[in-house]
This record gives C-alpha cells, structure tokens and sequence, in this order.
C-alpha cells in the first residue's frame, strides 16, 4: 500500500471514529450518529444544543449531508457552523477547541465550494496556525492540520509527508487527551 492510500485510509478513520469517555456525552452522540451518517438523528441531537457542541453537530450534519449527496444541506449546515464559531471565536479568541473545529469548517467549505478556496484556504491556515500557536500538542490541531496538508494542492503548501506526521502525532496526543471534553475526531 503505498503512502497515499494509507494516508487515505488513515484519514478517514480518524475522521468518523468516535470516542467514549467521561463528560462526553453529547460530543458521543453527535460522534455515532455521524458516524452511521443518520442526518436525522444529527438534527434531533442539534436541537437540544448550544455554543461549540451545536457547531460540532453542525459540521458533522454538512459532513454526513455531503458524503450522502443531500449538498444544499450540507452548504447550509456548513454555513452555520462557520457562523457560530465566527462567534464563538470573537468572544474567546484564545480557545484553541474553537479555533481549531473553525480551522476545520474552513477547510470543509472548500470541499464544498471549490471556487471559494481561495478565500478560506487562507483563513483556514490562518485559523489552524493560531491553534498551533496557543497549544501545537492539542489532538484536533493536529488532527486538522493532517486533513489540511493531505487536501491542500502541493503548490500551496499540502504535502502527504506532512500530513502522514501530524497524523502520526494526532494519534500520540489523543491517548494522552483522555479529559477534554472536546474529544471529537
């Protein structure tokens, strides 16, 4: 297998794998739902959500939506995930979990409209370095950082070695994040 295809395969089980822990709970629920891509369920647990958790169920929504063909949900759940966390963001400029799922809807975004990559491809990047700036060692940094190297074009900084070794070094600090609270990816 060569390095791309275990890239790949690597990605997208670290992408839809969940994780049960302690405080969790709807973190867990959002987790299993997109992981069987049950829109309906996604929207039900949304309902009942707020601040960051209602972000993540967003995203999770735009990302199920998506990979079930539904795009016109998909753009409008990634829309208003960007917007909370745009929020969210503004009043805690300094929360690394937001800055980094945000870091993440960026990228998601362009997935989702190619045409505006150039515009949140930046802000991504932007986004994702503050992450790294205020804790590099965070799972979901890292995490998003790999999604983003593996998906960014080699001329505007992707790399699959990069993204192979903060994949590597996502799955190191995940065993070590067993308390966050956050623990999504």
């Amino acid at each position: 297998m060569n390095i791309k295809s275990k890239l790949l395969t690597l990605s997208m089980t670290i992408a839809i794998s969940g994780s049960a822990l302690a405080g969790q709970a709807e973190i867990d629920r959002i987790e299993q739902a997109a992981g069987v891509l049950d829109i309906t369920q996604l929207k039900t647990i949304a309902a009942d959500l707020s601040g960051y958790d209602l972000a993540l169920a967003y995203y999770r929504i735009a990302l199920s939506a998506n990979l079930k063909g539904q795009t016109p949900v998909a753009k409008e759940s990634i829309d208003q995930a960007m917007e909370l966390l745009e929020k969210l963001d503004e009043s805690s400029p300094d929360n690394v979990e937001i800055k980094a799922l945000l870091a993440q809807v960026y990228g998601y975004k362009i997935a989702l409209d190619p045409i505006k990559g150039m515009y949140y491809g930046p802000k991504s990047n932007s986004t994702l370095s503050s992450a790294e700036t205020i804790q590099p060692n965070n799972p979901r940094v890292l995490l998003v950082k790999g999604i983003s190297k593996f998906n960014t074009p080699g001329v505007f900084g992707g790399s699959t070695e990069a993204a192979y070794q903060a994949f590597d070094q996502a799955i190191t600090a995940y065993s070590e994040d067993q308390y966050s609270d956050y623990h999504w990816g």
